[in-house]
């Protein structure tokens, strides 16, 4: 008899991934999962017992996905400006993964206390806070590895257009703050 091939939790994750990716959120399904991995539904439910199981895993790899293409765009030295144009990169280049990331309810609605609160989203808020010298009331306080003086340091002497990849205003707040910082450089 011939030895039939164990398709793991691992593969069938990384078949899902891919078929959001490829195809969107509503093509996954037992049958499309099977087939994206090259099995039959048995492995699918065998490994995970149910649809909603299936989809808490994919969900993770998704968000494996979505941390790896916003953190290799980001510059902690202007964390704000770079994590939203990694955004608005990842809405461009990956728009299934935003749409299962931002335009679905699979991740559940949060109001803004808690996105405010949530750990995931410290690092952006601490460094934002201190690029412009933001004081955070009690429970935020600043973990950026940032200081005011290490970022007035980071500060380019020309405001920089990141997608256009030379020196221009972008935009009048970005060039407020470039100029803001300019000035307290030039003061120390």
């Amino acid at each position: 008899m011939a030895r039939t091939t164990q398709i793991t939790r691992e593969a069938l994750v990384d078949a899902g991934v891919r078929l959001v990716l490829e195809k969107g959120l509503e093509a996954l399904n037992a049958r499309s999962l099977a087939a994206q991995a090259g099995c039959s539904i048995q492995p699918v439910f065998r490994n995970f017992g149910s649809m909603e199981n299936l989809r808490a895993a994919v969900f993770r790899g998704l968000d494996a996905a979505y941390q790896s293409f916003i953190g290799a765009r980001i510059d902690k030295a202007d964390y704000l400006f770079t994590i939203s144009l990694a955004h608005i990169a990842l809405a461009q280049a990956q728009k299934n993964l935003f749409q299962a990331m931002f335009l679905t309810d699979e991740f559940g609605a949060r109001t803004v206390e808690e996105i405010v609160q949530s750990s995931w989203n410290r690092e952006t808020i601490d460094c934002t806070a201190a690029q412009y010298g933001l004081s955070l009331p009690k429970p935020y306080t600043a973990t950026c590895a940032f200081t005011p003086s290490a970022l007035r340091s980071a500060c380019t002497p020309e405001p920089w257009c990141w997608s256009r990849k030379k020196p221009a205003p972008c935009c009048g707040a970005r060039s407020s703050a470039l100029q803001a910082c300019r000035k307290r450089r030039e003061e120390s």
